[in-house]
């Protein structure tokens, strides 16, 4: 079946979408993920890094919207943050709402621009450490290798502007929010930063 003809799925089919998709926690994780986590637990130190990752299993709509790369139309992140199977989510990053409203700073249907953000992060530090530029630029790419394989325009990349009520984060200039879609393997993977002086 090529879903690329098909027709977009109708409300109806949206609303069912919500009540039956699921996401289950993954905790395999790639080295170079784990390598890049504790760089950044190095440069925010008095914050943290935390990684979450789920499967995402979905019908056949919810499939045609990421295959036609349309998540936005069916407000896939707003509706993911307040979903049951978030919870831990949720729990680790302390938001005591429950139904947590975000806004999305910016939205990409890509990782092009991956690689200079977490570089940016990791090279201009927290509050205290930073790493050279040159590190900070090659753990990032082996990060997006040993995650994604290099499948750069396989994976959305949304960064989140609030979180209401997300007590984890200091608020303050070093807290970051990154939100990645793989199309492919269907997985959602948070990034969440924050440092404090």
């Amino acid at each position: 079946m090529n879903n690329q003809t098909d027709e977009m799925p109708d409300v109806d089919r949206v609303s069912k979408i919500w009540k039956t998709i699921r996401f289950e926690p993954c905790d395999q994780w790639s080295a170079e993920a784990r390598k890049l986590e504790d760089t950044m637990s190095y440069t925010h130190c008095n914050g943290g890094v935390q990684l979450h990752k789920y499967k995402v299993i979905g019908n056949d709509d919810f499939k045609w919207f990421v295959q036609n790369n349309k998540l936005h139309q069916i407000k896939f992140l707003k509706n993911v943050i307040k979903h049951p199977d978030l919870k831990n989510y949720r729990e680790d990053l302390e938001i005591t709402e429950d139904k947590p409203r975000i806004s999305c700073y910016n939205s990409w249907d890509d990782i092009y621009d991956l690689p200079g953000m977490l570089s940016r992060i990791m090279g201009q530090g927290g509050a205290y450490n930073n790493i050279d530029q040159h590190t900070a630029w090659q753990t990032t790419l082996n990060f997006i290798e040993g995650e994604f394989q290099n499948r750069f325009q396989d994976v959305t990349l949304d960064t989140i502007n609030v979180i209401p009520r997300a007590e984890w984060f200091y608020d303050v200039i070093w807290d970051y929010s990154m939100v990645l879609f793989d199309r492919i393997n269907c997985e959602l993977l948070f990034i969440d930063i924050t440092d404090t002086d």
